[in-house]
């Protein structure tokens, strides 16, 4: 796989993707309100799109890497967000707060309550989310597992030459024989 281009580890870093995102919103907010530019927000808005799927490359890029020095013998790198679920489920408590507090405190404002809604609406839909997660490990935790492996019971050693196409046709079983005389 070939290594990401600048502006795609530019743009692709978590940061700068979660910053794109922000300042999206913020533009799509400012325009919603009749304070800013469409245009602005349009920009915005594909820049954005643009940080999540340079993001998304970036991180199959990583994952590849990883992969391929494991092969090698490397131990691989950590990713902190894969280690430290913890540190990301207070992260994401502390931020929900943040924005449940300024929608409680000024959601009955008349210029806030769109904005209210919305934080309600995206937190209804994370929530419900995460329960058809939760609900989807716990049912594959139920199941029992079906054994697609079978052990090798035998092992033929690899002929030295190729057989004759006679001798071939006579190890089939009658079933396939039956096929090839019909062609």
């Amino acid at each position: 796989m070939k290594r990401p281009s600048i502006p795609v580890r530019l743009f692709g870093n978590p940061l700068s993707a979660i910053a794109l995102l922000l300042a999206a919103c913020y533009f799509i907010y400012e325009w919603w309100t009749g304070q800013g530019s469409p245009a602005a927000a349009f920009i915005a808005f594909f820049a954005a799109g643009y940080g999540m799927s340079a993001s998304e490359r970036l991180q199959k890029y990583y994952d590849w890497k990883r992969e391929w020095e494991a092969m090698e013998g490397k131990r691989p790198g950590r990713n902190a967000a894969r280690y430290f679920p913890a540190l990301r489920a207070v992260t994401a408590l502390a931020v929900w707060g943040f924005f449940a507090y300024i929608v409680i405190t000024q959601g009955d404002q008349p210029e806030m309550r769109v904005g209210a809604a919305l934080f309600w609406l995206a937190t209804l839909v994370v929530f419900g989310a995460g329960v058809v997660t939760l609900i989807q490990r716990w049912r594959r935790r139920v199941r029992p597992r079906i054994m697609r492996d079978v052990p090798v019971t035998l092992c033929v050693p690899i002929p030295h030459r190729s057989p004759a196409s006679t001798q071939a046709m006579a190890a089939l079983p009658e079933y396939c024989r039956i096929l090839f005389d019909n062609c």
